[in-house]
């Protein structure tokens, strides 16, 4: 994809990408005590809609507790084409970033491994579970429900003798009749989830 990328003279951000769809994502990673403030710092619109804080699991921190912040998507854009961090994440924001404090880590989702909760873990454990095998008798195909709603697609592909692997669905009401209806939880936000881990 390529993107073209350039400072305006009002300080704005002119970018092109390859296909009007793709959206870019990733996260600063800052310690957890400067989370709040950080997020707080950002320019107006430099912040992912929806969920936007998230825990950073580090493995190799020792111990030191992480957050990820997840950026808007032209944001992301500018730092992937080297437009100056400054016009994109502020000036503290960015100097720290330059002088290694915090860490820019492009293609980190909302959901990726590295961002989930406890509770959200064991969610896809759930489905992962559920997506190795077949089940006697069914499972024909296996599909993943995106924009899931209440199951309706589901239905109609069980019916076909398909098996759902996974489903995502954003709104929390229709995920409460989603679970209500089928006894399993839904994954949050598409955007946020990682391809890796979709069974």
């Amino acid at each position: 994809v390529g993107i073209d990328a350039q400072a305006t003279s009002t300080g704005g951000i002119e970018m092109e990408i390859g296909h009007p769809l793709e959206i870019r994502v990733g996260a600063l990673v800052v310690p957890r005590q400067d989370g709040h403030r950080v997020r707080g710092q950002l320019p107006a619109g430099a912040l992912r809609q929806g969920r936007n804080l998230t825990p950073y699991n580090d493995p190799a921190a020792g111990g030191q507790a992480f957050l990820a912040i997840h950026l808007e998507h032209s944001v992301v854009l500018g730092l992937e084409a080297g437009v100056e961090p400054v016009a994109l994440l502020g000036e503290e924001v960015a100097r720290l970033l330059a002088e290694g404090c915090y860490r820019w880590m492009p293609g980190i989702r909302v959901l990726s491994s590295a961002c989930r909760t406890d509770l959200e873990e064991v969610v896809f454990e759930s489905w992962r579970t559920r997506g190795h095998g077949h089940a006697a008798g069914r499972g024909a195909f296996r599909f993943v429900e995106l924009f899931a709603g209440i199951g309706g697609f589901r239905l109609g592909l069980e019916d076909l003798g398909g098996r759902c692997v996974m489903a995502a669905e954003l709104d929390h009401g229709a995920r409460a009749v989603y679970a209500a209806n089928f006894g399993e939880e839904c994954v949050g936000d598409v955007v946020g989830l990682d391809t890796a881990d979709i069974p």
